[in-house]
């Protein structure tokens, strides 16, 4: 009965109870189901998870972000390392204590000039050392810490102490910004600039960033170039020179939004783009969100202006991965409206690479646009992993399950789409679990959700085709958890999985799934008193309290 009944069972929910035998009978191994998600697991609508699609656009990059939680904080501790190494080690003092008082003075400045988080503490920053005798270390160490005010100390005056020129310089300008004196703070850091390369090389490139700060600061259109010149010098002096704050890498993101200010054209977004893309390569995240704010603004122009969009190489690809992401994350959801004027731009222009159509394919699949999905997966890179699952899902559509899982057999087979997954089942790292797939990249920089869930629908279709060992094996393999002790437990006969298990997971099996499904077996022939067959199957960890257990029970 229950072979009999199960075609008409696979595809419909799981009824609670068998759920909660499941639970009781697996503990804490399995999770997730596509079993339970009915005739869903083929009609939910798939969506792309928007950091992942871009990482994959970003170019390689040599510079490094910091990022860092502390940012308040970052900019005096690295200019008091700075200064240290300047001081002690490049070369060391004739007067240690009169470098070691200059340190402390020009490290209470840097301090001084910092702005609280929150208002509400009433707290000023004070640099506080660990170690006492600085002028005997190799390195300082040291961090940026909130102290009461009444407790602060005055910084010295600036005429106590020598301090390098470039660092006289830089802190000059500090204190004259942080006065909001922009012609003060501007002269300093050009004159500083302007100094020989040798006499530049611990603040020059803080010095050039912050010229583009300043430059940018009232968004003046302007200054704008000007603002650029000095973010791309920040870049250029970096490759000789200090930069512990990774100000190199944030400069990309500071050029981008000049960019934007006042009203961009197309070119200008496109610029902006690539920049914030250029920084999502050195490691800085925050550029995604960057990202969605450019895409969100191109999701309002005009038709004409789309149509321009559709020919820029750096927007277009990007743009279409925002729509099929649906906004990404804690996005703004694009309407539908805005996605199929994207698509009637696209379809109308001939700038579609296979990488685009592709793309266009899962667009027109999320809009129910069938047709035209088959449409652009013929034009689409065939041995895509995405363009055979999109092909499948239609085939299914139009009630083709042979033909379909055959295809999904093929792709796994000759993408070798199982061996990805196998090759990162450890301990530790995780595949990404397919039954979350709206929630997680479809496709992404290994592709490895898309294999997962190639397998687990083939593994769907084989349960509709009463091939329950080919279900369990990729229902194990995709980590439905779930819908793998499903199997093994109310739908193989005890002997049946006994077979299934003995060839694939032997006695010395060392990997986990093996473990845990020669376990399941162990409880299943316990169950129907085996306990003779049983032994061997449990873990060698439980084996004497099973010994134990079967002693007692005699």
């Amino acid at each position: 009965m229950r072979r009999q009944n199960f075609l008409r069972l696979a595809l419909i929910p799981l009824a609670p109870c068998a759920l909660a035998a499941l639970a009781w009978a697996c503990a804490n191994w399995y999770s997730g189901s596509l079993l339970r998600e009915g005739d869903g697991a083929f009609s939910a609508r798939p969506a792309t998870r928007f950091a992942a699609a871009v990482e994959k656009l970003a170019p390689a990059s040599d510079l490094k972000a910091v990022n860092s939680s502390e940012g308040w904080t970052e900019s005096a501790t690295a200019a008091v390392t700075l200064l240290h190494r300047a001081l002690f080690l490049d070369p060391k003092p004739a007067d240690p204590a009169a470098a070691e008082k200059s340190l402390r003075a020009f490290a209470d400045w840097r301090a001084s000039l910092l702005t609280p988080p929150s208002d509400t503490y009433r707290h000023r920053p004070y640099t506080t050392f660990y170690q006492p005798e600085l002028s005997s270390l190799g390195t300082a160490e040291f961090s940026v810490a909130w102290i009461p005010a009444e407790k602060a100390l005055t910084p010295a005056s600036l005429d106590e102490i020598t301090l390098p020129e470039e660092f006289s310089l830089y802190l000059a300008g500090a204190i004259a910004w942080a006065k909001n004196d922009s012609p003060s703070a501007q002269a300093a850091w050009e004159k500083l600039l302007a100094l020989p390369e040798e006499s530049r090389r611990h603040q020059g490139v803080f010095a050039a960033f912050m010229l583009g700060k300043l430059s940018a600061k009232d968004s003046r259109i302007e200054n704008l170039p000007k603002a650029r010149g000095y973010f791309q010098q920040t870049r250029q002096l970096a490759q000789n020179a200090s930069d512990p704050c990774g100000l190199a890498a944030a400069s990309l993101g500071e050029e981008a939004r000049t960019y934007l200010a006042a009203s961009p054209s197309v070119a200008d977004f496109s610029s902006a783009a690539q920049l914030y893309l250029q920084q999502l390569a050195t490691g800085d995240y925050s550029a995604t969100p960057s990202l969605q704010h450019v895409l969100r603004r191109l999701a309002r122009l005009n038709d004409t202006a789309l149509q321009e969009v559709a020919r820029d190489n750096t927007l277009r690809p990007l743009f279409s991965a925002y729509l099929t992401a649906d906004g990404g994350r804690w996005g703004e959801k694009p309407s539908d409206d805005q996605v199929r004027r994207w698509i009637r731009t696209l379809e109308a222009s001939d700038t579609a690479s296979p990488q685009d159509a592709l793309l266009l394919a899962l667009l027109c699949y999320q809009q129910g646009e069938y047709f035209s999905c088959s449409r652009w997966l013929h034009k689409a890179p065939a041995d895509a992993p995405l363009n055979h699952w999109l092909m499948a899902r239609l085939l299914i559509r139009e009630g083709k399950t042979t033909e379909a899982a055959a295809l999904l057999a093929r792709t796994i087979r000759t993408l070798n789409l199982g061996d990805q997954l196998q090759k990162t089942s450890s301990d530790t790292y995780e595949p990404v679990s397919p039954w979350r797939y709206e929630e997680e990249l479809l496709f992404g920089v290994d592709d490895l959700a898309l294999a997962s869930r190639i397998i687990a629908e083939h593994g769907l279709l084989a349960m509709s085709a009463e091939d329950f060992t080919a279900a369990l094996d990729d229902f194990l393999l995709s980590q439905l958890d779930e819908d793998a002790a499903y199997v093994a437990e109310f739908v193989l006969k005890t002997d049946e999985l006994k077979s299934y298990v003995d060839p694939r997971w032997p006695a010395d099996t060392t990997a986990a799934v093996g473990i845990q499904i020669r376990h399941l077996l162990a409880k299943r022939l316990l169950r129907e008193q085996r306990t003779h067959d049983a032994r061997e199957y449990f873990p060698a960890a439980v084996r004497e309290v099973f010994d134990q257990y079967v002693a007692h029970s005699r």
